[in-house]
């Protein structure tokens, strides 16, 4: 989806009601979002890739929102530029395409222009399939991608680890989540992801979570397949065998 400005909409609606007259952009309407947008951009802090001004005032400075939004970002993208590579080498072309227009929609709605651009000449160049050599305008991306991914990431917007104190999940326990998330794969169920992040927020050990988080941005982009062969791997590091229910 393309970037709009709530305002704008407003009017248009106006517009369509016959309600024009009632327009005032310098009203409490704007006047707050403004005032709003104003306040959080003074706290926000910069990302280097990142337009957060022109965002924030599209949220109507809903830091919270905007917050959550770059943390699924950062969750759901790190592996994105060569998963794209893999499709590309077993002639996916589809599934390529499908992954970069993802990307390039979720990276202008966050300000993410320069990466919104870069993945969008991928976009392109896959749609118009005259030159599958994309090393160049992959590696533009991943350029663009991951510095502003480590900066979201120090921003520690996903909160605190766990504490220390808290007891580890139980063999049994972990054993019947694996089993619930690899059901949902199987069945192409997005519901797979928040039980991945639910599992993450657990204190399990750091070898089962590194890969269950690579899980998690297949998931994000709708990769059901590598998904999957990733908590096989998971299954296998816990010796546990997997089954469809």
């Amino acid at each position: 989806s393309k970037p709009f400005e709530p305002c704008d909409l407003y009017r248009l609606l106006l517009e369509l009601t016959g309600r024009v007259d009632e327009y005032d952009p310098q009203g409490s309407i704007e006047g707050g979002r403004e005032e709003a947008t104003r306040k959080a951009s003074e706290d926000f802090p910069t990302i280097p890739g990142l337009d957060t001004t022109t965002t924030l005032r599209r949220m109507g400075g809903r830091v919270e929102l905007y917050e959550r939004i770059l943390r699924k970002f950062s969750q759901s993208n790190r592996l994105v530029v060569s998963t794209t590579r893999d499709h590309i080498a077993r002639g996916e072309l589809r599934m390529a395409l499908r992954t970069m227009h993802t990307l390039r929609g979720v990276a202008g709605n966050l300000g993410a222009t320069e990466l919104a651009e870069a993945a969008d000449a991928v976009e392109r160049a896959l749609h118009d399939g005259q030159d599958l050599d994309l090393t160049e305008q992959l590696d533009t991306v991943e350029a663009q991608l991951l510095p502003l991914l480590d900066a979201i990431d120090a921003l520690n917007l996903g909160g605190p680890a766990p504490p220390p104190t808290a007891a580890p999940l139980e063999s049994a326990v972990l054993e019947q989540r694996i089993q619930t998330i690899f059901d949902r794969l199987s069945d192409d169920d997005t519901a797979a992801g928040p039980l991945i992040d639910s599992l993450l927020r657990e204190n399990i050990d750091a070898d089962i979570r590194a890969p269950l988080t690579r899980v998690a941005e297949h998931v994000g982009r709708y990769d059901f397949d590598l998904a999957l062969e990733g908590l096989d791997q998971v299954a296998d590091q816990l010796q546990i065998s997997l089954g469809k229910a």
